[in-house]
């Protein structure tokens, strides 16, 4: 039942996203996306901003649906085990002329843990005109095993 749940709601992400990048021409001053779409496709999001995967004896936390955002985002802020947000994810140069592609080689999407040491992480988006989303709050799935995934616990 909850890998059906897991699919419905990855399925409902990619398709807000879809319908959100459908209307995304590039344009000028106001960056390659309009700040209004990143925004957008951000917050209809939110429940799919991280995942933590059990991987090659590590618990693999990821932020690439946020980072490839990068061309409106100011910063992303996190919090491991603690609801005070206190650090940074690095985000790449945005690239007006390919503003969604993460180059393996300067994109950092995700780190490693040991097993089972982050128990849930704290996220809160600044989009690149200062304005903050809320702080939302994950956890790793219960018996995800290699799946990538997590639960909003809000």
């Amino acid at each position: 039942m909850l890998k059906v749940f897991r699919l419905i709601a990855q399925a409902v992400a990619a398709l807000a996203l879809a319908a959100v990048l459908a209307g995304a021409p590039a344009r000028g001053t106001e960056g390659p996306i309009p700040l209004a779409t990143v925004k957008q496709a951000v917050n209809a999001t939110a429940a799919n901003w991280i995942a933590f995967r059990n991987f090659n004896g590590e618990q693999l936390l990821y932020f690439t649906q946020l980072v490839s955002w990068k061309c409106g985002l100011r910063e992303i802020r996190y919090a491991l085990n603690s609801s005070h947000i206190s650090e940074t994810w690095p985000l790449p140069d945005c690239d007006p002329q390919n503003p969604y592609y993460l180059d393996p080689a300067s994109a950092q999407l995700y780190t490693g843990f040991p097993p089972g040491s982050v128990k849930f992480v704290s996220v809160q988006v600044v989009f690149s005109d200062g304005t903050e989303t809320e702080v939302m709050t994950y956890m790793p799935c219960d018996g995800a095993g290699e799946t990538s995934c997590a639960a909003l616990m809000r």
